[in-house]
């Protein structure tokens, strides 16, 4: 979902979510994205998973193991950690440069525009987000 993101905002910055830089390139793999992610997937992903882990909304007997197509979340779960993903992406973060408060999805899309701007004119900088 991060990834879907984080394409979404490359390509309004007029970027190519597939032409990367930390992540090699390989066809139909969205390097760029998967660069941009590097930056949020702790504070968004991670901090939805472990909350979700922590609290007992997702627990083991949620998911199903097959051999032939690995584990499953179960439906109940997969409602749990949609709305715990949606409940991240709106929590208020100050963003570093802009010096506001922003949500995590609209701190993603303001990523993208300053590695577009940064691209284009390689004296401005391009400061990751920091997180605490």
């Amino acid at each position: 979902m991060l990834c879907h993101e984080a394409i979404a905002a490359l390509e309004a910055a007029g970027l190519d979510p597939m032409v990367g830089f930390l992540h090699q390139h390989r066809w139909g793999r969205p390097s760029l994205a998967l660069d941009l992610m590097e930056e949020f997937r702790p504070m968004t992903v991670d901090v939805a998973v472990l909350r979700c882990v922590a609290t007992g909304q997702i627990r083991p007997e949620q998911f199903s193991t097959e051999p032939d197509t690995g584990s499953r979340m179960g439906e109940d779960a997969k409602y749990v950690f949609l709305a715990a993903y949606e409940r991240r992406m709106l929590t208020l973060v100050t963003h570093r440069t802009l010096g506001r408060r922003v949500s995590l999805r609209v701190a993603v899309h303001l990523q993208a525009k300053m590695l577009a701007r940064h691209l284009l004119d390689p004296g401005e900088p391009y400061h990751a987000m920091r997180w605490k």
